[in-house]
């Protein structure tokens, strides 16, 4: 089963005077397309095995 993808018009769009809010919404976003550890830099690449590396990098591309 796939992880469900980002949608932008789910994130609400980053202003000069709204960070908390935006960064709420972003995060909340990442976290249910089950990409937040890529983009958190907490979860690296894999360096072996094919099917690893291929789940990462559907999760970088999101």
């Amino acid at each position: 089963m796939s992880s469900p993808s980002i949608k932008a018009d789910t994130i609400t769009k980053f202003t000069s005077s709204n960070y908390a809010e935006w960064n709420i919404s972003f995060k909340s976003a990442c976290r249910i397309a089950q990409c937040w550890g890529v983009v958190a830099g907490t979860t690296t690449k894999p360096t072996t095995g094919a099917a690893e590396i291929a789940a990462w990098e559907t999760k970088n591309n999101q």
